[in-house]
């Protein structure tokens, strides 16, 4: 049970812890707080972003998944190491050129089949919406299993309005369906069948799901957890998209017809209809236009 002091010290901030201390020497308590978090999200998310807790970056075991679930949290994200100990490969996918924390649009929340689920013989995952109608999931291994398959489908989709404000009901699906990238395998596929893929133990995996209009869909930065919350769609049409990205850096985006043509940066086939677009890491609002070629 949360302990109430935890829930209503809210007085002077809408920020609130969401479980008790993450612990440097507790790899299987951490886990039990971490489930314990997403699942306080579920009824005060409205409200409230819950404050996961701070965790060391260092901690080869489990950084890499506690990273994750405070990416896509929705709450703040801060570190227990000393300086001369953060590892820069841990937190450099949760944040901008110049520290900017890079934030889902709400709390993420269980998915149905892992809301009463702790995650011993399924992967625990959990949604959050992110800009223009896209989202991403994170899948958690928690059980006692070395490695534990999941998988993704577009039915899942509609529930990252779980804690949109205001709440106008469940997405739907896009008339032209939806896209997911896949970020730590740098690929993508459409949804038309159900994702696989699998999780090792005390390990998550992150993906960023988006809808297709127009032909596009825009998954943002491929080096980044929240690949859905770095850009702006400013323009988009059949034969062109306009985009600002908060920070340049390399940009995925899909288009099953075509290959795109960019204004500046090189495109890269990455497969299934996807690309990368490989541009210089730093520079804010960076505006780019891509427009259809004539090869098919």
């Amino acid at each position: 049970m949360l302990r109430r002091s935890l829930t209503f010290n809210t007085k002077h901030s809408v920020l609130s812890r969401a479980s008790v201390d993450i612990k440097l020497d507790l790899p299987i308590e951490n886990m039990k707080r971490t489930r314990q978090s997403f699942a306080n999200n579920m009824w005060w998310g409205e409200i409230l972003v819950g404050d996961f807790d701070m965790y060391h970056t260092s901690n080869e075991e489990t950084a890499q998944y506690l990273t994750i679930a405070r990416a896509i949290s929705g709450g703040p994200i801060y570190i227990s190491d000393e300086p001369t100990h953060f590892d820069a490969a841990v937190i450099n996918p949760v944040i901008f050129s110049d520290g900017k924390v890079i934030h889902a649009l709400a709390p993420a929340v269980p998915l149905g089949d892992s809301l009463f689920s702790n995650g011993d013989k399924t992967c625990y995952r959990v949604i959050a919406p992110t800009r223009h109608k896209s989202c991403a999931i994170a899948a958690f291994n928690f059980s006692n299993q070395e490695t534990i398959n999941g998988s993704i489908s577009k039915d899942d989709y509609p529930f990252a309005a779980a804690k949109e404000q205001p709440f106008n009901g469940l997405w739907t699906l896009p008339e032209e369906g939806v896209v997911l990238f896949d970020q730590q395998a740098q690929t993508g596929a459409q949804l038309d069948d159900r994702y696989t893929f699998s999780v090792g133990r005390m390990k998550a995996k992150i993906f960023t799901l988006a809808p297709i209009k127009e032909g596009w869909a825009v998954l943002g930065r491929a080096d980044k957890y929240l690949g859905g919350c770095t850009y702006t769609i400013n323009k988009c049409s059949k034969k062109k998209l306009v985009l600002t990205l908060d920070e340049s850096g390399p940009l995925v985006i899909f288009h099953a017809r075509k290959i795109p043509k960019v204004s500046e940066g090189t495109v890269t086939k990455i497969g299934n209809g996807f690309y990368r677009i490989d541009l210089p890491v730093s520079e804010p609002d960076k505006t780019i236009i891509l427009t259809l070629s004539n090869k098919p």
